[in-house]
């Protein structure tokens, strides 16, 4: 069975100071908050069970309990997790599932508590299976993305923000996939013309598009073209405000049929690291937050899988030393890392090491910038999730006690 990573993260923390409030956040990409649930809501394009909701919290002054569960099609879903008056820590719901069939919408609801105070929360993730199809969900999402005439932005993590540099907003697949179901969620229009949201490939423009008519909102989809990819080709989203006015997105999700998954924290913003840092930063959401406390930005796999193939883009550089970004596992340095010069920009991989994760195993991304002055921009840090390999049916059984086990259990 295909298990899958959505995080929707925010490494530097989501403060919400609204008790007695309820608000959405999309399954992945930015945690960003919305008070219209459909803005949030992304879109299964097959069955799937969506399970182990996952829930940090770094800080927390509420006086009230606050609830944080899943939602399907606007109905409180079967996951949810109880935080009490003042409590911080890991959350998870390891027993409920929900069963998501071809057009069932989903997001996650939390319902602040109290009368009074605030609470920080910095992840919220999610496993989502497949009976037997290898068809992850790749989204870029956030509150409230402006676009400004013809602009870019990437297949994953935050949607906060458009460039009209396109350099800045793709990923470099190192996997074979076929991409289809382009979506993408406009919550606000004032644009009188048609505007578009379409694919690119390679710098050219994608097969798969949607037309958004003056003025309409809500969700767009594309349901007929698919993108063929293949090994080293780079992938992002290009939107073109059709005229005058605004014109602002809080999600663009794709459909992907491919035996890995793309995970990543991205950004097309701006927001710069200086240089002799150690920061930690979120496998998912925005790429340019950043923290000095690693253990408030560790996710739980949860399930079995290998990452592989790193990918860094860094948009800009002046950083007189070399950067190191690794994968962290446990608090201990993983097998994969990068290293980028002094005063380099592009695109940095890993496609040698791997690194073999467990359900209880926790894992995130270290940057160490070096050098005694300048600032770099970093506009993705990613890696591909590859499904554990199983033995071949019929397998013998015998050896050790770690040869019995697949998946975490004993066969």
């Amino acid at each position: 069975m295909p298990n899958y990573l959505p995080v929707a993260a925010k490494t530097a923390g989501k403060t919400v100071a609204l008790p007695g409030t309820t608000l959405y956040f999309a399954p992945c990409g930015d945690m960003e908050d919305v008070t219209a649930e459909a803005s949030s809501q992304l879109i299964a394009r097959d069955s799937y069970t969506l399970k182990n909701l996952y829930v940090r919290v770094t800080a927390n002054s509420l006086d009230g309990a606050t609830t944080i569960r899943s939602k399907v099609n606007s109905v409180n879903g079967n996951q949810s997790v109880s935080i009490g008056a003042g409590a911080t820590g890991v959350f998870e719901d390891a027993v409920n599932t929900d069963n998501l069939v071809n057009g069932d919408l989903f997001c996650t609801e939390v319902v602040y508590g109290g009368t009074g105070g605030s609470i920080t929360h910095t992840i919220f993730s999610y496993i989502l299976s497949t009976a037997s199809n290898t068809t992850p969900i790749l989204a870029t999402t956030c509150c409230y993305g402006s676009v400004n005439g013809t602009q870019y932005a990437p297949i994953i993590g935050s949607l906060a923000a458009l460039t009209s540099t396109e350099t800045r907003s793709q990923y470099r697949f190192r996997v074979a996939a076929t991409l289809s179901n382009l979506r993408t969620y406009v919550s606000f229009n004032t644009v009188a013309v048609t505007s578009t949201v379409r694919t690119r490939k390679n710098t050219a423009n994608g097969a798969q598009s949607v037309s958004i008519p003056g003025t309409a909102t809500g969700a767009f989809e594309d349901a007929l073209n698919t993108d063929i990819i293949a090994s080293g080709d780079n992938v992002n989203f290009q939107a073109i405000q059709g005229g005058a006015g605004t014109l602002a997105l809080t999600l663009i999700q794709l459909k992907s049929n491919s035996a890995g998954e793309q995970i990543g924290a991205a950004s097309v913003s701006l927001a710069s690291l200086g240089d002799g840092l150690t920061r930690y930063v979120a496998i998912g959401g925005i790429s340019q937050s950043f923290t000095a406390t690693e253990a408030n930005v560790q996710v739980s796999a949860r399930t079995p899988f290998t990452a592989k193939n790193m990918y860094v883009l860094i948009g800009s550089n002046s950083i007189n030393g070399a950067t190191t970004f690794r994968m962290r596992k446990n608090g201990g340095n993983g097998n994969m890392s990068v290293s980028v010069p002094a005063a380099t920009t592009g695109q940095f991989e890993d496609t040698v090491n791997t690194d073999g994760f467990v359900a209880a195993n926790l894992l995130n991304w270290q940057i160490i910038t070096g050098g005694t002055s300048g600032t770099m921009v970093i506009n993705c840090i990613g890696f591909e999730l590859e499904q554990p390999t199983a033995p071949p049916p019929g397998a013998a059984i015998g050896g050790s006690m770690a040869a019995k086990m697949i998946a975490g259990k004993l066969i």
